[in-house]
């Protein structure tokens, strides 16, 4: 039972994967979609409700989160007609994402995403969003992921430059002072 949280991340990565092989926004990409968006809720609460958290789960699931998010959104990006504005709004966060990984791979010589609520909230959007495209082909929803990813990728680099330790599970900026008076987590 420890080690069913993690499965659950690995399945969600591969599933993730298979979302390039069937057709976007159709009914197998939607069904795989959701199925992947409730195990990245499932894997956190099992976890938690089976008290396996680990470092090694943390890595795993962000691994999972980030492998869903780069296949759902190239699978989006071959059928739907995005303007380049949007394009170039969409990478430039894409590159701030990147940054923050490599400022953690070189603070700490580690893979690190954090789990902070404004990248928990903005999936949650962005999951909302594709399947909200799926019925109604509007990209308003993208825009609104936009602009809470730009949010929380901000957040997050900020975060992972002023840190003295790193903290996959920091909840916010907010949070930040009093967790690294406390040495933070790892």
């Amino acid at each position: 039972m420890k080690c069913v949280p993690n499965i659950i991340s690995v399945i969600r990565c591969l599933l993730s994967v298979v979302l390039l092989f069937v057709e976007p926004l159709k009914i197998a990409f939607v069904v795989i979609f959701i199925i992947c968006g409730l195990s990245d809720v499932l894997d956190g609460i099992l976890a938690r409700k089976l008290n396996v958290c680990s470092k090694f789960g943390a890595i795993i699931d962000s691994l999972g989160d980030f492998t869903f998010i780069i296949c759902s959104l190239v699978c989006v990006v071959k059928v739907v007609k995005i303007d380049l504005w949007l394009i170039i709004w969409v990478l430039s966060i894409f590159i701030v994402k990147i940054s923050s990984i490599i400022i953690v791979f070189i603070k700490y010589r580690r893979f690190g995403l954090l789990h902070t609520y404004a990248n928990k909230f903005t999936g949650l959007v962005l999951f909302l969003s594709i399947i909200l495209y799926c019925f109604v082909q509007q990209i308003f929803g993208f825009v609104a992921v936009s602009i809470f990813a730009t949010f929380s990728a901000v957040e997050e680099i900020i975060i992972n430059i002023a840190s003295k330790s790193l903290n996959l599970d920091e909840k916010s900026l907010f949070t930040l002072k009093k967790d690294n008076d406390n040495g933070g987590n790892i």
